[in-house]
């Protein structure tokens, strides 16, 4: 009778640590944007537009800054979809966190 109930508090503690470590794992997108300053694409990291945009993962990101070397600063927010794999979604799930500084 011990272990059972011995089993079942652990399975219980278990199931506490995961929902708690969860709801810490909140990616900041997911946060209101208003409260979040806009990201300049002109000037961020690559680790900073992962970090801060829904749906741009280090390879993304990785591809921002690269295309930003290459060709320049961006003039307009919609010229993040020059870069291979920005599409018109990820701009618009984005475009309020968006910002080219100017």
């Amino acid at each position: 009778m011990d272990r059972i109930v011995a089993s079942r508090f652990l399975t219980v503690l278990r199931s506490i640590f995961l929902m708690s470590a969860m709801a810490l794992a909140v990616p900041a997108w997911s946060a209101d944007s208003a409260d979040l300053p806009p990201i300049n694409i002109n000037v961020a990291s690559a680790e900073q537009l992962s970090d801060g945009l829904k749906g741009i993962g280090p390879s993304r990101a990785a591809a921002i800054v690269e295309y930003r070397e290459t060709h320049g600063k961006f003039t307009r927010v919609e010229d993040l979809m020059l870069v291979k794999g920005i599409g018109q979604r990820v701009l618009d799930d984005n475009r309020e966190r968006l910002s080219t500084g100017q």
